[in-house]
C-alpha cells in the first residue's frame, strides 16, 4: 500500500478489500485543516523567536515557556568552529537536533492557533544593526525553524499566523508605551507605567495580541461576504477548547 495515497493525519478502519483489479480501504478523515478564520473560541498561542531562547510562547493564559534555551551557547560554538570542519557539521546537526526539540515540546493537542513574527530577511542586510548583532545572528537559522515550525502547524491542524515584528518586544501589554528604553537585554521595564517583564515573554505576548487582532479581521470579512467563494473557510473544526472535557 502507497501511504501518500492517505491525507497526513487519516486513520486506517475496518481493513481493506483487495481484488485482482483494485485495493479498497476504509479510513477516517482528519478534521479540515483552519484555512481561513476560526471560531471565536479558539485557542491561541503566541510565539517569539529569538536567538538567547529559540522559542518564548505566551499561551491563552497568559503563561510563558522558554524552549530551547541552549541555543544561545551552541550559536557561538558554531561561530567560532572553523568551516567545513567535522566540528561544525556535528554542531550544525545539533542544531537541528535542538530546534527539533523545542517545536516537538509545544503542546500541539492544546490550540488551534499559533501566531509568530514574520522575520524574513533578518539575516540579510546591515540595515541599522551593529556589527556585532550582525555576527551573532549569521548561524540563527530562522528560515529552516520557520519552515519546520509551519510544517508541524500543518500536521497538527493548527492555523499558522504572520505578522509584522515591528516594537514586539519593546511595546509595554500593560499601557501600549512603546519606546526603545523599555528594553534593555533581556529584561523588559516600561518607562511610563514600570511593567516588568521578561523581554522576550513581551514578544510573545504581543504577537499573540497581534494574531488575535488578524484573526478578528478574518471572522469581520467572512461575516460581511457570505456568499464569497471563500464561504467554505467559514466551516472550520471545532476548536480544542469547546472539545476538552469539563470537569
Amino acid at each position: 500500500m502507497n501511504k501518500w495515497l492517505l491525507r497526513p493525519g487519516a486513520r486506517l478502519i475496518q481493513g481493506c478489500e483487495l481484488s485482482e483489479d483494485r485495493l479498497i480501504l476504509w479510513v477516517e478523515e482528519p478534521a479540515p485543516i483552519i484555512a481561513f478564520a476560526p471560531k471565536e473560541d479558539a485557542v491561541v498561542y503566541g510565539v517569539d523567536k529569538g536567538m538567547k531562547k529559540l522559542l518564548t510562547v505566551k499561551n491563552d493564559k497568559n503563561q510563558t515557556a522558554f524552549l530551547g534555551r541552549e541555543y544561545w551557547e551552541l550559536q557561538g560554538d558554531i561561530r567560532r568552529a572553523k568551516p567545513d570542519s567535522h566540528a561544525r557539521d556535528r554542531l550544525l546537526r545539533e542544531r537541528d537536533h535542538v530546534i527539533g526539540r523545542a517545536l516537538n515540546a509545544l503542546p500541539w493537542g492544546h490550540f488551534d492557533v499559533i501566531g509568530v513574527e514574520d522575520l524574513t530577511g533578518i539575516t540579510h542586510g546591515k540595515g541599522d544593526t551593529t556589527k556585532e548583532f550582525r555576527k551573532q545572528r549569521s548561524p540563527w537559522a530562522h528560515r529552516k525553524m520557520f519552515e519546520r515550525l509551519a510544517a508541524k502547524a500543518q500536521e497538527n491542524r493548527v492555523l499558522l499566523v504572520t505578522g509584522h515584528p515591528f516594537q514586539t518586544s519593546r511595546e509595554c501589554p500593560a499601557c501600549r508605551c512603546a519606546s526603545e528604553l523599555n528594553r534593555r537585554g533581556e529584561q523588559f521595564r516600561c518607562v511610563a507605567c514600570g511593567h516588568t517583564e521578561d523581554a522576550d515573554g513581551v514578544g510573545a505576548g504581543n504577537v499573540r495580541s497581534r494574531a488575535l487582532k488578524n484573526l478578528e479581521g478574518r471572522q469581520k470579512w467572512l461575516a460581511n461576504h457570505p456568499n464569497s467563494s471563500n464561504r467554505a473557510h467559514s466551516v472550520h473544526r471545532r476548536s480544542v477548547a469547546s472539545r476538552r472535557p469539563k470537569r
